[in-house]
């Protein structure tokens, strides 16, 4: 029987009509295994996944594969947006076998919750070197019941790899040589692709994160490729194909090394974290591009992606009617026939087509696109053509982190911008997401805050991640409006977090409520998202700066020196984590002004892109003070003479 029609999941519930008996993640599952003694096959994946639907498609509606599937397991489900804490745990798994990891993601486990076997996407019939789904189904249910012992020695590697993984984690000297830090940043510099911008030679994701870092190290060292790096990605990010030039938005990734075939899924946490690094780019270089795309992005998810309630949607679909990018992509004959004359000609003055697949086109802008034509007649045109195909499956599930990331996004827009606007949304998301996301669950000892907006909102308690995440936006918040419900809000999750997370190593658990059969890896790597044991800890150094007491710095040390020489070899996954060490060596630059004054600062000028805003009773109306180094100027500026005055100030210098 199908367990799935009467869960929340959209991914899920789009797997109930399957002949799969398929359950959601459950005690009664893991207890049927059991008493079954069948082993059970995990499959992970999300709603906007592309290639989850093709794996769908192709092995789970079709009758034989399910009736292996039925017969020789149990089957569960997991929306990995629901339960990032499994998938992380499965996913380790995967890289402990070797394995590259993705999506969908597949595991299997003996029913005592014991890994031995796991995979992302199978083919229904063995192709590219990959065997088929059905031969890997059959295959693991012969070893199953034939060959224990190839079973335990998986078995015992996993075992082996997590404990060793968990013992590996040492302390370093904290004040590691610059060198080392120049050494990261020479990697990232190598990593990056000089013709067509972004990381590497192949498939192009923003890689924004690694970036930020490359940011940070041209401000600290002045290595001006650093910031030509970054501004190469920025360009890329405005101009490419990964940039939706209709309607707005960014796309996923693209599957080219040129960034003209993108894949299609619209993505809340990537809307959010290419907004962040474009306005601080735009800050950084004063690049009205940047600036402008930024501003129309956050128009793009303000107006497409945002609920009644005031939270904002995780994604919208990659396919529209099982055809990735059916929403998006174009014909030569269907822009012939709704563009005029002049309309063509302005057309062919500001973007490119490029060939998709068929006879279908992808768009982006030329080199010279004039950041004015974002809301011109002829986009309003093409996008009202667009709007009456069919459209691409929004997932209305409202999550805790992603909507932090987008809060912390927004101020960082606003530090860019001074855009009224802007601060209106920035300050109603942040008071939905304090309202909306509050536990009303009848265990708030369990968890104050609910992962996922739900009927049940015992069913989907927050994860460090949504903690973390919410601290590090709320830190940014209060900034730009220092509120003291902002900074008592602050307090109390941090209280919860200390309480329900911290372990006796001075490591935070992803998840509170994890099996212990399932071995957590402290990890200090970057996601798709920031790490939160590293967004965690700069959201209370930020705190101990911006408010001066020193109670903030006592959970910091315990990860401050953790894997330097593995951060220093990996700079592109541990980009967050070199930017917290390299902050917390220096201090970084701190603007300190009077209470009467915070509206003033914005835009910021270049030098003070990454600053921490500090309201200070002590500095005179209409002046500021500028602390670096642990150190501060003696003399102030006033307001009027913010940009003034900076415009002197070395970028890229360590001193002033």
């Amino acid at each position: 029987m199908n367990r799935l029609k009467n869960e929340e999941s959209v991914y899920l519930r789009s797997h109930a009509a399957q002949a799969v008996d398929w359950w959601p993640w459950c005690d009664e599952a893991l207890d049927h295994a059991k008493a079954s003694d069948k082993p059970i096959l995990i499959s992970s994946g999300y709603s906007s996944c592309h290639w989850c639907h093709v794996m769908s498609h192709e092995n789970f509606e079709d009758a034989l594969t399910a009736e292996m599937m039925n017969d020789f397991f149990i089957n569960i489900k997991i929306d990995r947006e629901e339960r990032p804490d499994l998938d992380r745990y499965f996913m380790e798994v995967t890289q402990a076998l070797g394995q590259q990891g993705g999506w969908p993601l597949h595991c299997f486990l003996t029913p005592d919750l014991e890994p031995f076997f796991s995979g992302t996407y199978f083919p229904p019939q063995p192709m590219h070197g990959r065997p088929s789904w059905k031969q890997i189904l059959l295959g693991i249910h012969n070893s199953y019941k034939h060959n224990q012992a190839d079973l335990s020695k998986n078995i015992d590697h996993i075992r082996l790899y997590f404990e060793t993984s968990k013992s590996n984690i040492k302390k370093e000297d904290r004040y590691a040589l610059q060198a080392d830090l120049q050494e990261a940043l020479v990697k990232l510099n190598d990593w990056t692709d000089w013709e067509y911008g972004g990381f590497g030679y192949g498939q192009k994701f923003p890689g924004v994160l690694p970036a930020g870092l490359l940011i940070e190290g041209f401000f600290v060292a002045g290595a001006e490729s650093l910031l030509n790096a970054a501004t190469l990605l920025g360009t890329q990010l405005c101009r490419s194909a990964i940039y939706d030039h209709v309607d707005g938005g960014f796309f996923r990734y693209t599957v080219d090394r040129k960034w003209t075939i993108p894949h299609f899924e619209k993505m809340l946490y990537d809307q959010a974290l290419n907004i962040h690094f474009l306005s601080d780019l735009s800050t950084l270089t004063q690049s009205k591009e940047f600036k402008a795309i930024a501003l129309d992005a956050f128009s793009f998810i303000t107006r497409t992606m945002k609920g009644e309630n005031g939270l904002y949607f995780a994604s919208i679909d990659a396919d529209t009617n099982a055809i990735e990018g059916l929403s998006y992509i174009w014909t030569l004959k269907e822009l012939e026939e709704i563009l005029s004359a002049d309309e063509k000609l302005i057309f062919n003055q500001n973007y490119i087509l490029h060939s998709f697949e068929g006879d279908y086109l992808t768009l982006s802008a030329k080199e010279a696109a004039d950041t004015k034509n974002l809301s011109s007649d002829l986009r309003q045109k093409l996008s009202a053509h667009r709007a009456m195909r069919p459209q691409a499956a929004m997932d209305r599930k409202q999550i805790l982190s992603w909507n932090a990331i987008l809060l912390r996004a927004y101020s960082r827009l606003y530090r860019c911008t001074g855009n009224e606007e802007v601060l209106i949304q920035l300050e109603a998301l942040g008071y939905s997401i304090l309202k909306l996301f509050k536990s009303q669950g009848e265990k708030p000892d369990k968890s104050i805050y609910t992962r996922i907006i739900s009927s049940n909102p015992d069913k989907h308690p927050a994860f460090l991640e949504d903690y973390a995440a919410l601290m590090e936006a709320m830190v940014e918040w209060y900034q730009i409006q220092a509120k003291p419900e902002i900074l008592y809000e602050i307090e109390a999750i941090s209280d919860f977090v200390e309480q329900n997370f911290k372990k006796q190593n001075g490591q935070y658990a992803f998840s509170a409520n994890l099996d212990p059969r399932m071995m957590e890896i402290p990890q200090l790597e970057d996601s798709s998202l920031p790490n939160p044991q590293v967004s965690l800890r700069n959201a209370l150094w930020t705190l101990h700066h911006i408010t001066g007491d020193r109670k903030w710095l006592e959970s910091i040390d315990p990860i401050l020196d953790y894997d330097l020489p593995k951060a220093y070899a990996s700079p592109y996954s541990m980009a967050t984590y070199l930017m917290w060490v390299e902050k917390n060596k220096s201090g970084g630059v701190q603007l300190h002004y009077n209470p009467a004054d915070q509206a003033k600062l914005f835009p910021l000028p270049a030098y003070l892109w990454n600053s921490l805003l500090i309201e200070d009773r002590g500095i005179m109306a209409s002046e500021l003070m500028v602390c670096k180094n642990l150190s501060c100027e003696m003399i102030t500026f006033t307001i009027s003479e913010l940009n003034q005055c900076f415009s002197n100030y070395h970028i890229g210098r360590d001193t002033f």
